[in-house]
């Protein structure tokens, strides 16, 4: 990644030693970042832990991306130009390398804060109550498949009730006069989207008879088609590729496909994925005139266009994993005096209206941090990429965030913790399949400190009461088996 910075800055305009100091910081920035990722593992055992995925939210947010925005603006896409440009103010390259160090330092503090955590709550793994598991992180061969099918059934209930028209739900303002069972469909399903697949290989990795590792082979590659096709109704290609990739991941991380083969799957797939429903995408977006109908959508999968995805690939790689475009913005201006630190007043704001409405001062807080830069007079009103980067240096600025990140990564380890140790308990087995869409919030929303404690528990609370009464079931169904198998090994003694 490293390179590509330093190539970039051999055909920018851009001050040569100011340039020089971004690609170092970049290269300190990526270095760290892959060092948390291969070693920031407690044990294989464990599994992946808050550290690691902030690692990777680091890599896709605030790397190799940023270099068209920071180094080469000219490349970006007219259409970029048109729906950033005119929102966030252009920031020097000075304010860039400032903005790399600031997520290096947020990295550092997680990291440590994990190990805190560790330390202060250490994963005792109780082999015993989970006996023959080699992996205690995911839950065993029966509730993973019953999980999988569950899971799978709401994905597909929901794509048919929201999936096409969920664009216009959100802009429509619909949510908000949703009953609270609707409420807790909606908000919970959307981490769990992309995590049917993941599960549907753990029960293949789990199976102990050629029956079963059969079943589970087929349930995986007809779960994640299915997932994939549910994902052209949403039109959410970054779940897509998450769906597709992490059993993949999964299964390489476990030793039952060669590693080496992983990196060219997963290439190939994100590639053709990303292309695909790019297509559809922008099919949609300019013939349906917003009727987001089965039939446009059946149109729109019969017809590539190359131009439309050559362009949003480009806009989509110098915007939405742009992370340091906004975080720069937001450093200049607080180099120049024209916006004074919050601290803490936009991280308090997130854990604010995550609050039941009835509990907050204020219907929409404008200080939570999607909203906060047009408040404070950074950025023009309108959508624009939020990160847990932004939200600290709004608050703290570059350097000082180090303290609160610390903090923070000892609040999401301890939760990460608290729900695999509780996961080894048969009973509590739904924490362990909630405990995914937990680690992958850096990746498919990457947003707020709120967002990734008391929003998402609040969101997901119904799914997890249904993942705890799919664990009642199947253990009353294995104590069924085990009595009935009883009772035939008493008759034949007899």
């Amino acid at each position: 990644m490293g390179t590509g910075w330093l190539l970039a800055l051999l055909f920018s305009e851009v001050n040569l030693l100011q340039g020089l100091a971004l690609v170092l910081a970049q290269a300190m920035l990526t270095f760290l970042a892959l060092s948390v990722l291969l070693f920031g593992q407690t044990s294989p055992v464990a599994g992946p832990v808050v550290s690691q995925m902030m690692a990777l939210h680091v890599l896709v947010y605030y790397g190799l991306s940023n270099v068209v925005p920071a180094l080469l603006p000219s490349l970006r896409p007219q259409i970029t130009v048109a729906m950033v440009g005119y929102r966030i103010p252009a920031a020097p390259v000075l304010s860039y390398a400032q903005a790399t160090v600031a997520a290096l330092l947020f990295l550092l503090g997680v990291a440590l804060g994990s190990t805190i955590a560790r330390r202060l709550i250490p994963i005792k793994l109780n082999q015993s109550l989970r006996k023959g598991q080699r992996y205690v992180w995911l839950p065993d061969y029966r509730y993973s498949l019953a999980a999988t099918l569950f899971i799978f059934a709401i994905f597909v209930y929901g794509t048919v009730r929201y999936g096409l028209a969920f664009s216009n739900t959100l802009s429509g303002g619909q949510i908000a006069s949703f009953s609270l069972s609707e409420q807790l469909l909606f908000h919970g399903l959307l981490p769990f989207l992309p995590v049917a697949p993941v599960l549907a290989a753990s029960a293949y990795i789990q199976a102990t008879t050629s029956k079963q590792r059969s079943l589970t082979r087929n349930l995986l590659i007809l779960i994640t088609l299915g997932v994939l096709g549910g994902m052209l109704a949403w039109r959410m290609r970054s779940t897509a590729i998450i769906a597709a990739i992490l059993p993949i991941v999964l299964l390489a991380y476990v030793g039952a496909i060669k590693q080496w083969r992983v990196f060219i799957a997963v290439a190939v797939l994100a590639l053709f994925i990303y292309g695909g429903l790019t297509s559809v995408r922008s099919n949609l977006e300019n013939n349906s005139a917003g009727d987001f109908s089965l039939n446009n959508l059946t149109a729109a999968l019969m017809t590539v266009d190359v131009a439309a995805v050559s362009n949003r690939t480009l806009s989509d790689i110098s915007y939405r994993t742009a992370g340091l475009e906004g975080v720069a913005a937001i450093i200049d201006y607080q180099n120049r005096g024209l916006v004074e630190l919050q601290l803490g007043s936009v991280t308090t704001a997130g854990f604010e209206q995550a609050m039941p409405a009835a509990l907050r001062s204020e219907f929409q807080n404008p200080k939570i941090v999607k909203t906060a830069p047009s408040y404070l007079g950074i950025f023009l009103p309108g959508d624009w990429v939020t990160t847990f980067l932004a939200e600290l240096v709004l608050d703290y600025g570059a350097l000082w965030l180090f303290f609160p990140a610390v903090l923070a990564g000892l609040l999401l380890s301890a939760l990460d913790a608290l729900l695999l140790r509780m996961g080894q308990n048969p009973a509590l087995s739904g924490l362990l399949v909630l405990r995914i869409p937990f680690l992958l919030y850096p990746l498919t929303f990457g947003g707020s400190l709120a967002g990734m404690t008391l929003l998402f528990f609040k969101a997901t609370v119904g799914y997890l009461v249904m993942l705890l009464a799919v664990g009642f079931l199947v253990r009353l169904r294995m104590a069924r088996s085990s009595y009935k198998m009883t009772s035939r090994e008493a008759q034949v003694l007899l």
